[in-house]
């Protein structure tokens, strides 16, 4: 099946009025299929693959009178990986400087550079979109309401990567986390122990709920907290992780410096840890759908350009809540994640009287879908 992505309208606004399209994200996500569904039966369209040798070698060392005569043709260049392209970005840079009747459309699979390469040299030429694994806004388009319980049993399980929706194949599973996951962090650096990124996202992934503690890890995988700082913030460049940090204005006993760590896609944390058993038995079903809930709260946000910036809250004697939105005017969305709906919580006390300018939503199993669609 071949979904409908939620930034495809915004794509096709934004050709012709962008001299670069950039759109990045995971290995797998359908950055490929996206581009082929809006651009690929369009006359005049030159399609490259990262695969095909003798291109990317030609591109690689292009000179303009040479790019000129490339794409005399074409109207659009789509560029598929192009961060495995040597010096895309100059030959990117040429094309929109110097052909500008060329729409030039580029997928990247890491963050790696990005700004460096193509969108500082391109500033206000350049558009940039960030592609997710599909949303359950995505899923669910065509799924009626009585299936989405079933469904949301198998994501949360499987997680939502565009061929394994399609089709829960434990190869296909299996080789997405060990040939996808790490592929392009070493490619970017030269790790010196490079098992170590394993460890370390064995360990993370046993601690989704938790706040993480950089000394427990340093005891736990035997080096330093900057190489360990230095590997999550690698994992995050590559989509494979996401960070919250703790909410705080500096008022009595907030925490100031926690930060969580999540999975982009429960999938890669649930292969990690080698456990698909059946989700009504897992005893960690409750913190794989929280890790599951904040991710599609952030999908939903990116997606369709709310401007939040996310975080947890929690103090020093114990009050916390678990997702927290902040916008530019300082507006407060608040969530606390619950196992039954009959928990109806309120917020906190202390946080009440310390912000006043915020909402409070309950999300349950019956309600999660509605609540994370909110806008």
């Amino acid at each position: 099946m071949q979904y409908s992505r939620t930034i495809e309208n915004k794509l096709l606004n934004a050709y012709g009025q962008w001299k670069a399209i950039i759109i990045y994200g995971a290995r797998q996500v359908g950055k490929t299929t996206l581009c082929k569904k809006l651009w690929w039966n369009q006359k005049e369209t030159l399609f490259v693959t990262w695969d095909d040798f003798f291109t990317v070698e030609f591109l690689s060392n292009i000179s303009l009178p040479q790019l000129q005569l490339w794409v005399k043709n074409y109207k659009t260049v789509i560029i598929d990986e192009a961060q495995k392209i040597k010096n895309i970005g100059n030959t990117i840079k040429l094309m929109v400087d110097n052909i500008p009747e060329v729409q030039v459309i580029a997928t990247w699979s890491s963050s790696f550079d990005l700004a460096n390469h193509i969108v500082e040299p391109l500033t206000w030429r350049t558009k940039t979109f960030y592609l997710h694994p599909l949303s359950i806004e995505e899923i669910f388009e065509n799924v009626p309401m009585h299936y989405h319980k079933q469904y949301l049993n198998s994501l949360l399980n499987y997680g939502c990567y565009p061929s394994i929706v399609n089709n829960n194949n434990i190869d296909d599973l299996l080789e997405l986390v060990q040939a996808y996951t790490y592929k392009d962090i070493f490619l970017y650096e030269s790790l010196k122990k490079p098992d170590l990124i394993v460890k370390l996202l064995q360990t993370l992934a046993l601690q989704i709920w938790s706040e993480v503690s950089y000394r427990e890890l340093w005891t736990l995988l035997s080096v330093d907290v900057k190489t360990i700082q230095r590997y999550i913030a690698l994992l995050e460049q590559a989509f494979i992780i996401f960070r919250l940090s703790s909410f705080s204005r500096n008022l009595r006993n907030e925490l100031k410096m926690g930060q969580k760590i999540y999975f982009r896609d429960v999938w890669i944390r649930n292969g990690l840890i080698h456990n698909i058993q059946d989700i009504t038995m897992r005893s960690d079903i409750w913190h794989l759908r929280e890790n599951f809930i904040i991710a599609e709260r952030l999908k939903f946000l990116e997606n369709h350009g709310i401007h939040y910036n996310p975080f947890f809250w929690r103090t020093t004697t114990g009050s916390e809540i678990d997702f927290l939105e902040t916008d530019f005017w300082a507006h407060l969305n608040t969530y606390e994640i619950k196992r039954s709906e009959k928990k109806n919580p309120s917020l906190p006390q202390a946080f009440k009287e310390w912000y006043e300018n915020c909402t409070y939503q309950v999300i349950n199993p019956t309600n999660f879908y509605e609540v994370i669609q909110k806008k």
